[in-house]
């Protein structure tokens, strides 16, 4: 749209200027105006070329939004230049000027009333640019003052991946201890849903006992699932936040149950909650007693750190250890692996065969019922037939031995590991920074911490930092080519800091991260900043060649520009204001992130930049004329 508003506002300029054919004031405003849109275009296009190489997740969502931005503002350049010129040919007239005792019309009036006000405005500004022109020191401070401020905020800003969305759904998994029945986790899940049933704002709880997303499939675990209210029904005094610290509040009065409370990761596929993913891993080989004391030990550690870590591996689990006398086996006829087989199939169950019944295929299972298999004593009462054709109770084969241990083991890159989740205040990348510094001091020689799901990704991922600089330099080569110059290409971009540091520094004020949503709007702001500030410095370059010197085409361009930026400027804001609106249901924090972002960097940049460019513009040019003329000449 600002391309389109671009020539719109040209031909008005040139219907100003005393034109009155609309069709000769279009040719005329497309020969001023077509090269700094395609330039301007280009450049916004180019911005997302670099990031739309990066691989990984945030490459994914970069290509998806980049690309998609480059295609539309292509297809706007394309419109601005051809079909926008011949609908003004047709439909835009100039206003005609009052005549002496003619009663003017209500467009004569309002045009009159309107060009009044913005020719003071416009002459009031010119006015505040050319005194700047005479305190360039205090530009310039301006500029670094904005570079430093962005530097600082990038560094000091929490960052994540994607922000934590109210979903609708919140997951409490309930932890008894180790060995605890079916039963007696069945009880307790079923009375924690009950008193997180009665919460305003949870319309439905769904409880699962013998399985949790951290824990997994075990008989003292169990996950409760709550649905929240339609979002239009909470608002923000019910989100999934404040909600989050009541069921907190209802949990913590069970002592015979460890709660955690989690939602479903951001991106599906990535992990089982949206806390950190970590991995305490075992690359020397030694006992699962030793890798579990130095995992219980390093959550401990970064308890100090205000990280809440959990795992639900645990060595205390009762289990039974089974001995096969294989002197007896032989003795009978059987071998140990027999005897093994046919206890698994009682106790654990086994597939026999398939049957076919009412057209449809159903497994036929081998297992002995639950109350023949309630404790160690029912092995005398499970037989097994010999080689000479006699049933023999397992017990004369079998002797069981109580012991404790894990319920299962696991692997990390081919490494035993314990998986762990940890849940902290602090940004993503901050948790992760903190992670890996206790992991030098306090791990152990031969453990190490690795990542999955979220954090994996975040932590693989480059920073943004580089890429803000390659995007950068692809904007002053394509400028460096149109102005045929080294350095007037700095008049565009000087301005682009200041208006990063204003995006970042609303976003920490808000207590945002520096997530993907947010960086995306900032990579389109360099494009946009860039894009605006071309229109003066184009201006001011056809004025310094036309025979103006160097101070009066750059006042005369901020002046001449000012509406089309302004125009532009307050769209871009306008359309993005939905997007802060919608700060709570789906998707409302990215939303967020990135239409306040953008916004508050669009108006602190563009306001920069009305002022800073003319600025930069004359010293710049000073500069390219000396290098041009190998003298001291002063073209101002």
């Amino acid at each position: 749209m600002d391309d389109s508003i671009v020539v719109v506002e040209e031909v008005h300029t040139m219907f100003e200027s005393g034109i009155k054919s609309p069709f000769k004031a279009t040719v005329e405003a497309i020969k001023a105006v077509a090269l700094p849109v395609l330039t301007s275009s280009l450049v916004f296009m180019a911005v997302f070329i670099p990031v739309s190489m990066m691989g990984g997740t945030s490459g994914v969502f970069y290509r998806q939004f980049g690309l998609t931005m480059a295609v539309a503002v292509g297809i706007s350049a394309l419109n601005a230049l051809t079909t926008v010129p011949a609908l003004c040919a047709l439909m835009l007239k100039p206003i005609k000027k009052i005549e002496p005792g003619v009663k003017p019309t209500f467009k004569q009036r309002y045009a009159r009333w309107f060009d009044g006000l913005f020719d003071k405005f416009s002459t009031s500004f010119q006015g505040s640019v050319d005194k700047y022109m005479g305190r360039k020191p205090l530009i310039w401070l301006v500029i670094a003052i904005g570079a430093f401020l962005l530097v600082f905020c990038m560094k000091n800003m929490p960052s994540g991946l994607v922000p934590d969305e109210d979903k609708g759904m919140l997951i409490v998994e309930v932890n008894l201890p180790p060995g605890s029945s079916l039963y007696a986790t069945d009880v307790v899940a079923k009375s924690v849903s009950n008193d997180l049933a009665k919460i305003e704002g949870i319309s439905d709880v769904t409880v699962v006992s013998g399985y949790g997303f951290i824990a997994g499939m075990n008989s003292s675990a169990a996950a409760i699932i709550c649905k929240m209210d339609h979002w239009d029904d909470r608002g923000k005094d019910l989100s999934a936040a404040k909600l989050y610290v009541k069921m907190q509040e209802v949990t913590q009065k069970y002592k015979e149950a460890n709660c955690i409370i989690f939602s479903t990761p951001m991106i599906p596929g990535y992990g089982t909650s949206n806390g950190i993913e970590m991995y305490i891993q075992d690359r020397r080989g030694g006992t699962i007693d030793e890798l579990y004391d130095v995992a219980t030990g390093f959550l401990s550690d970064i308890s100090k750190e205000g990280l809440y870590g959990f795992t639900a591996f645990n060595l205390d689990y009762p289990q039974w250890e089974v001995s096969v006398d294989v002197a007896k086996c032989m003795r009978a006829g059987l071998t140990p692996q027999a005897v093994m087989s046919t206890m698994g199939a009682y106790y654990g169950g086994a597939y026999a065969s398939d049957v076919n019944l009412y057209s449809k295929v159903y497994k036929v299972m081998v297992q002995g019922s639950a109350d023949d298999r309630r404790d160690e004593s029912s092995l005398n009462l499970t037989y097994i037939r010999t080689s000479d054709g006699e049933m023999a109770p397992l017990s004369n084969f079998v002797s069981l031995k109580r012991v404790y241990g894990p319920d299962a083991l696991y692997s990390f890159n081919k490494f035993s590991a314990i998986n762990t989740s940890v849940t902290s205040s602090l940004g993503t990348g901050e948790a992760l920074a903190i992670l890996r510094e206790y992991e030098a001091k306090y791990l152990p020689e031969g453990y190490t911490l690795d990542f999955g799901g979220m954090a994996r990704e975040q932590n693989s991922q480059g920073g943004l930092g580089g890429m803000l600089i390659l995007c950068t330099f692809l904007i002053y080569l394509i400028l460096a080519a149109l102005y045929e110059s080294l350095v007037i290409p700095f008049s565009v971009l000087l301005a682009v800091p200041i208006g990063l540091a204003g995006s970042y520094g609303i976003s920490m004020l808000f207590g945002l991260d520096n997530n993907i949503y947010l960086q995306t709007g900032v990579i389109m702001l360099i494009g946009l900043l860039a894009k605006t500030s071309i229109l003066i410095t184009e201006n001011a370059v056809e004025r310094y060649k036309a025979g103006a010197t160097i101070r009066e085409a750059a006042i005369g361009a901020a002046g001449s520009r000012l509406r089309p930026i302004m125009m532009t400027a307050g769209t871009m804001v306008i359309g993005l204001l939905p997007l802060v609106a919608s700060l709570y249901g789906v998707g409302g924090m990215g939303n967020f992130s990135l239409g306040l972002g953008t916004i508050f960097g669009m108006i602190v940049g563009t306001v920069a930049l009305l002022f800073v460019t003319p600025v930069t513009y004359t010293t710049f040019q000073k500069i390219q004329d000396k290098i041009k003329t190998g003298g001291d000449e002063d073209e101002e």
